[in-house]
């Protein structure tokens, strides 16, 4: 049973910290849920989209034949 005990408590550890982590982020969550509703379709900025695309690409996580259409898009001013 002290392993059952023990993942148990683990689980719970990590619940409280899930929700902590959760709360903090609150007010960019709602500022997203503001851009949305005001019909903003990627409220990231260009270079982070360019940074988000990119990294399945460093990462070979796509295709070789799906790499030829993806192009970066030039940074923000």
């Amino acid at each position: 049973m002290a392993v059952t005990d023990r993942s148990r408590e683990q689980r719970a550890h990590q619940l409280v910290a899930a929700a902590a982590r959760y709360g903090a982020t609150t007010e960019e969550l709602r500022a997203v849920e503001r851009q949305r509703d005001a019909g903003v379709a990627f409220p990231d900025s260009r270079d982070a989209l360019a940074a988000r695309a990119a990294r399945p690409l460093d990462q070979q996580a796509v295709p070789a034949a799906m790499r030829w259409r993806w192009r970066p898009c030039a940074p923000s001013r």
